[in-house]
């Protein structure tokens, strides 16, 4: 086995929502698990001379899981509905998306 295929099933160990992650409905109706996080504070690529930094709600969750996630999507956590307005690319396994309550 591979060092890539044991960190894909370590990755199981630590999304689990019974010990350690929340639960996230996607508007696909899928529930995933993911580690929630109320404020981070980001800097975002604006395109212009100066970036624009913000405290937003982020969740980092299996890669695998949100393949198929785009820029606006809904994922609901805690029971409140956030959009996803940013995405980092996937690292080892897992990613970040940064969402808000308003739909972009």
């Amino acid at each position: 086995m591979s060092f890539k295929d044991q960190l894909q099933q370590d990755l199981d160990v630590f999304f689990n929502d019974e010990e350690f992650t929340d639960e996230a409905l996607l508007e696909s109706g899928e529930t995933i698990s993911v580690y929630f996080d109320e404020k981070d504070d980001v800097v975002f690529d604006s395109g212009l001379d100066s970036d624009v930094s913000a405290s937003v709600v982020s969740v980092t969750c299996k890669a695998d899981d949100v393949a198929s996630l785009v820029h606006g999507d809904s994922v609901i956590v805690n029971n409140m509905t956030y959009y996803i307005i940013d995405m980092d690319p996937p690292q080892s396994g897992v990613r970040k998306l940064y969402l808000s309550e308003d739909r972009p």
